[in-house]
């Protein structure tokens, strides 16, 4: 008889406890404003997000956000308010790196010794809150080594605060060392 009443208890205790964590009645859409106002197909916008207090951080790994024409669709991220102030496309890309590649001599010419075209900057976001640090790798950047016979698909990240005002990121690329750079392999020591 006892377990006859728990049975049909159960449902309706079911249909009680039954949620979601999305609130639906105070929605915000980011949206990927650069793509649409170019024509390029997709940035990937959201292809990675973190929160930073009340802000959204939305990775975009194939935005076009260099200056220099040699680089292209290098990606980037972006910072999107989350206060009721903000519009629906109140979203900024943020200055990580706005350095064009690096050049060296290499036998009497003149050739580039980083690759950041389509390097996904943004792929990776990761955030702590107390700090307002920011991390953000492009997993699919190139450096050849001063002397010119290795290219390696490194990878580099960035780091820096976005709560202080005027704050550079700052480079963390262990494996661009051209003396660290393992012959044959795809890895670096360091």
């Amino acid at each position: 008889m006892r377990s006859h009443f728990i049975w049909q208890l159960l449902p309706q205790l079911v249909a009680v406890c039954t949620g979601f964590l999305l609130d639906t009645d105070s929605v915000r859409i980011f949206s990927d404003l650069e793509g649409r106002l170019s024509e390029q197909t997709t940035t990937m916008f959201g292809y990675s997000v973190s929160f930073l207090n009340d802000t959204l951080l939305v990775g975009a790994p194939k935005v076009n956000a260099s200056r220099f024409d040699d680089i292209i669709e290098p990606g980037g991220v972006y910072s999107c308010s989350l206060s009721d102030s903000g519009s629906a496309d109140g979203c900024s890309l943020l200055q990580i790196d706005d350095s064009p590649n690096n050049i060296a001599t290499i036998d009497f010419d003149f050739d580039p010794i980083e690759n950041k075209t389509r390097q996904w900057l943004g792929a990776t976001l990761s955030t702590e809150p107390n700090s307002g640090f920011v991390l953000t790798c492009a997993p699919r950047y190139i450096y050849k080594s001063k002397k010119g016979n290795k290219v390696e698909p490194t990878g580099k990240c960035y780091y820096g605060s976005i709560l202080k005002t005027g704050s550079q990121f700052t480079e963390v690329s262990p494996c661009k060392d051209e003396y660290k750079l393992s012959t044959r392999s795809t890895f670096c020591t360091h």
